[in-house]
C-alpha cells in the first residue's frame, strides 16, 4: 500500500504521474531500474548451437539406451516431435513480430531482460543450464545401462 510520501514521490509538483520507483522501500529493499517486458531473444549464435545441440544429444543418448523395442522407440520419436513442435512454433512466433536486431544480434556487451541488464554469461548460465543438465542425465542413464548390460 502506498504512503503519503510514496505518492508525493511518484508525483512531480503538479500531481502528474513519474516514471520511476519511489527512493525508498517500506520492506528495506532498493528498487532497480524497470525494463520492459518486450525484449528480443538477440542471443549469439554459439548459446543457440550449444541449447539445441544439448537437447540433440540427450535425445540421442536416450535413444542409444532405452531404444530397444517398438514401445520405447515409439516413445522418444514422439518426444522428440513434441519438441520440436515446441521449440518450431516459438520460433515462427518470434519470426512474426521481427524488428530490428537487439542485444547481442548487433554486437551490445549487454543484453536487456525482464530482470534487469545481463552480460553474455550471466544469459548463456541462465538459458543453457536445463538443457546441459539434460544432456548429462541421458548420458548417464547411457552409461548405467552400458554398465550394466544392454
Amino acid at each position: 500500500m502506498l504512503t503519503e510520501l510514496d505518492v508525493a514521490a511518484l508525483t512531480q509538483d503538479h500531481g502528474e504521474p513519474v516514471d520511476r520507483a519511489p527512493t525508498h522501500d517500506t520492506a528495506g529493499s532498493v528498487p532497480g531500474p524497470r525494463y520492459s517486458e518486450s525484449s528480443s531473444f538477440g542471443f549469439p549464435g554459439w548459446i543457440w548451437k550449444v541449447f539445441f545441440g544439448s537437447y540433440a544429444v540427450f535425445f540421442a543418448a536416450l535413444a542409444l539406451a532405452t531404444a530397444r523395442d517398438g514401445h520405447a522407440v515409439f516413445v522418444v520419436v514422439v518426444s522428440v516431435l513434441y519438441t520440436v513442435m515446441f521449440f518450431g512454433t516459438a520460433a515462427v512466433l518470434q519470426g512474426l513480430g521481427k524488428g530490428k536486431p537487439r542485444g547481442f544480434e548487433c554486437g551490445e556487451p549487454m543484453l536487456d531482460t525482464w530482470t534487469g541488464r545481463m552480460s553474455t554469461a550471466s544469459v548463456a548460465a541462465q538459458v543453457l543450464t536445463i538443457p546441459i543438465l539434460f544432456a548429462f542425465f541421458a548420458i548417464a542413464i547411457f552409461v548405467i545401462r552400458a554398465i550394466i548390460g544392454f
